[in-house]
């Protein structure tokens, strides 16, 4: 074999090992393109938000009902069970006399005082159980108002959509969950009540009295164990619902590039507004030219405009300087205003240095530019003579 066809078909080999190679690579850098690897941006956040579409667990409510309900029945069981009873036994007393006035015209209105009293007797229990769900949807950040929620769709009366849903992979984790959930509470209530249902059929041995005790701390236990179990169930259930929402809302490395450019703006339109930022501020720094008292040059890069207020009291202000082009476009402009120009390049450069803006000139400045402004008037003053 001859040495070019062997250096031909080294390059060969060498260019295909290279493809060969280099196609993973690429397929590798596509996939990660396009997986959803990123967080969700605030933006996004923000648009899902709007949408209605926020992380929300209603375990989290339900155990938050459980509590207000357990609270509301540790201390205002007494006051509404009486109040109750006494509507009831008032009721049943009189159920023959009660029964003729349900029948006359003011029939509607006697039902409705009872439906009153006993609503009112109640009133703590609705009170809390609205109250923690309410705190509870709040505490998750998911109460929102969104009108895209409230347009109709298709989708929702569609029987196949529907059927996906329920059939799908959420349906069946969802169904999972509550079997789950069910399974558990029923195990943990026949656990802490096995060994109390042997005391059921003495209660008919025991006064009215203790038996309305002992019928309150068990219904205490029972709610407060349901309480238990759900809070369990909601602490479980909340950072699932947490990671399942931020998981959806991922981003591929496109998608957070196109958010960042929509927020920030295109790199070369943010180039062309600082471009135009900066041409108005120097238009605006050019205008002021004509009211300056001098200025101070380095003949050809540096120019400083410095005004003297009228009352003499504090030092002269920077009003506009620049190098190069801008010193250029000062000194015409001080020229063809008729503001005395004074060369002067360590005052010059020094001033432009140090000095901003609106700034008065510092103390060491104070010498070089007493000498600049009374060269300018000694020129206005011979202009005005010569005149």
């Amino acid at each position: 074999m001859s040495p070019r066809h062997s250096s031909l078909s080294g390059c060969a080999s060498w260019i295909t090992s290279l493809s060969l190679s280099g196609a993973p690579n690429m397929s590798n850098e596509n996939k990660s393109a396009s997986e959803k690897s990123h967080d969700a941006t605030p933006q996004k956040l923000q648009r899902s938000r709007e949408k209605g579409d926020v992380p929300y667990s209603t375990e989290v409510t339900a155990a938050a009902t459980y509590a207000g309900f357990f609270v509301a029945l540790a201390f205002s069981f007494s006051w509404s069970g009486s109040k109750v009873l006494a509507t009831l036994s008032t009721f049943l007393g009189r159920a023959e006399e009660l029964g003729f006035a349900l029948l006359s015209p003011y029939g509607p209105q006697f039902m409705s005082e009872i439906a009153f009293e006993l609503i009112f007797a109640m009133s703590p229990f609705i009170a809390a159980v609205m109250s923690t769900a309410l705190i509870s949807i709040y505490g998750q950040r998911a109460m929102t108002f969104a009108p895209t929620k409230l347009k109709p769709k298709f989708s929702r009366i569609s029987i196949v959509d529907n059927a996906k849903k329920k059939f799908g992979a959420d349906g069946i984790s969802e169904f999972a969950k509550s079997a789950a959930k069910i399974i558990a509470i029923f195990i943990v209530l026949y656990v802490a009540f096995r060994d109390r249902f042997a005391e059921l059929p003495l209660l008919s041995s025991y006064h009215a009295t203790a038996i309305g005790s002992i019928l309150f701390r068990e219904t205490i236990f029972f709610v407060g164990l349901i309480t238990a179990v759900a809070a369990l169930i909601a602490a479980i259930d909340l950072p699932w619902r947490l990671y399942q929402h931020n998981n959806k809302l991922k981003m591929t490395y496109q998608e957070v590039k196109e958010e960042n450019k929509e927020t920030e703006g295109d790199p070369a339109m943010k180039s062309v507004r600082r471009q135009r930022a900066e041409e108005m501020a120097t238009n605006r720094m050019m205008s002021d030219v004509p009211t300056a008292n001098v200025v101070i040059v380095n003949p050809t890069h540096f120019a400083v405009a410095l005004k003297w207020k009228d009352d003499r009291k504090s030092a002269p202000i920077c009003v506009a300087k620049g190098v190069d082009e801008i010193a250029a476009r000062i000194r015409e402009t001080a020229s063809v205003s008729g503001v005395p120009i004074k060369s002067d390049p360590p005052t010059a450069r020094s001033i432009y240095s140090v000095v901003e803006l609106g700034e008065e000139i510092r103390r060491e400045h104070y010498a070089a530019v007493a000498a600049a402004l009374h060269y300018a008037e000694t020129l206005r003053k011979r202009k005005r003579g010569a005149q």
